[in-house]
């Protein structure tokens, strides 16, 4: 779990974090863009975890890093543009932190 609230801060502010569990709470789809690294892996984590969440990535339509999709009830998240640490097997790890994702989801 250390691993991601790391992953968490490196891409997004905290007044962003907080938004983000709110509204993965509230069962909104989220989407994360930008030009910061990151985007991927935490829409991979948090839909293995059960949410709705997307990124410019999985969409055929995107037009880069900053597309925005404009969708009903999608809170859109504009991540850091910092460099990111390199965490060993973090794909993996993430994954494995689906019962904690969750649990601080409903905090």
């Amino acid at each position: 779990m250390d691993v991601f609230h790391k992953v968490l801060n490196s891409c997004l502010t905290e007044t962003q974090i907080e938004i983000l569990r709110q509204a993965l709470k509230a069962k909104a789809k989220v989407y994360f863009y930008g030009r910061g690294l990151g985007k991927s892996l935490l829409a991979e984590t948090l839909k293995n975890a059960g949410y709705d969440a997307d990124e410019p990535g999985t969409r055929l339509d995107a037009l880069g890093p900053m597309d925005v999709q404009d969708a009903p009830n999608t809170i859109a998240f504009c991540v850091k543009n910092t460099p990111k640490e390199t965490i060993k097997d973090v794909f993996d790890i993430l994954l494995g932190c689906k019962n904690e994702i969750v649990e601080w989801v409903n905090l």
